[in-house]
């Protein structure tokens, strides 16, 4: 059996805009579906896992139907996709509820790996509650579990040893909205302290890429962010044990 796509809906009225993101986004296996305002998606019967939102829409705006969103319980992610970029403005989109905020323009590439984070966060969070995104006796999405007091990873394969400079960074990323560190947090997070140059933080990625391997996780753990530092593509799971 195979797992059940992401259906994504899209609202964004820049029609240009709203008709590529739809064909790349089905062209990468989700099942997409444009909407040029909330109104539009109301008048559906549609039932997306993830919203990609703009914020200046006709009618309702996006920050307004975000907060309905959580107002009523739903359980669906919501990325906000949008030219509003001060932090104000950031702080606003997180506080109506959004998961991820990407500012405009973002890549093709960048909101596919916001958005496959994101599913696989929201796999994990369905599955511990019972109720996941597959079918039958399809396979869920491994989930990576961290113990920073023991120094372990564990995984499909089983349990593996780190330091506690990749513990800090894995426990990092774990508590970003977007999973991701940037390579000034490095500095701040390691004990080497600053200056640490990005051949040095990428060897530190490499390390860590081979021991999420080790524990199961063979596809591709952790990203590259252009211009920022890295992105962790796993769903994880911080215990204190």
């Amino acid at each position: 059996m195979t797992a059940v796509p992401l259906r994504i809906a899209i609202v964004e009225d820049n029609t240009d805009l709203n008709g590529l993101l739809v064909n790349a986004l089905r062209s990468a296996g989700f099942d997409a579906t444009g909407y040029a305002s909330v109104e539009d998606f109301e008048r559906s019967d549609d039932r997306p896992h993830i919203f990609l939102l703009d914020l200046n829409l006709p009618g309702e705006d996006g920050l307004s139907f975000a907060r309905r969103l959580r107002g009523s319980a739903g359980d669906a992610g919501i990325v906000m996709l949008t030219a509003r970029n001060d932090m104000d403005q950031r702080r606003s989109g997180y506080d109506s509820g959004a998961d991820i905020y990407l500012t405009k323009p973002s890549s093709v590439d960048e909101i596919l790996g916001a958005l496959n984070a994101l599913g696989r966060r929201l796999q994990a969070q369905r599955l511990t509650e019972g109720d996941g995104l597959t079918e039958g006796n399809a396979t869920a999405p491994p989930v990576l579990t961290l113990s920073p007091r023991k120094l372990e990873v564990t995984g499909p394969a089983g349990s593996v040893s780190i330091t506690a400079a990749e513990a800090a960074v894995l426990a990092y990323c774990a508590s970003d909205p977007n999973g991701r560190i940037s390579l000034a947090a490095f500095d701040e997070i390691l004990p080497e302290g600053a200056g640490l140059s990005k051949v040095a933080i990428e060897l530190k990625v490499v390390r860590l890429r081979k021991k999420l391997a080790a524990a199961g996780f063979d596809g591709r753990s952790i990203g590259s962010v252009r211009n920022y530092g890295y992105q962790l593509l796993l769903p994880v799971k911080v215990v204190q044990a």
